[in-house]
Parts: structure tokens; C-alpha cells; sequence
């Protein structure tokens, strides 16, 4: 599981995403149109799942 917080911005609380594996070329479109976040949203998730050694299934 990964969490991501940013709960200065907008007033967001903190959230947990349980990851299976991700796609990085087509991962960005679908994680925003699934979470309904930014791009900023988008790349930090990203971000953690590379960080975690999630890189596609």
C-alpha cells in the first residue's frame, strides 16, 4: 500500500491507494481520470510507485 499526503493543499486529506502494478506510459490518463486529481496528484503517485519497485504488471 502506498500513502500519499497532502493535506495543506486544498484542504486534502491523507489517502491510501492499494497498488497492483501500474503502466508508466499509460498510467498518468488513467490514475486521473480514476482519482480525479491533477497532474502534480498523479506524478507523486507515480513517483511512489517507482520508489516501491512498482513498475507494471
Amino acid at each position: 500500500m502506498l500513502s500519499i499526503s497532502d493535506s495543506g493543499r486544498h484542504g486534502v486529506e491523507a489517502a491510501t491507494f492499494l497498488i497492483v502494478g501500474v503502466n508508466h506510459r499509460t498510467g498518468p490518463q488513467l490514475l486521473r481520470e480514476r482519482l480525479q486529481g491533477d497532474a502534480g496528484d498523479v506524478l507523486r503517485l507515480l513517483g511512489r510507485c517507482r520508489e516501491s519497485g512498482i513498475d507494471q504488471a
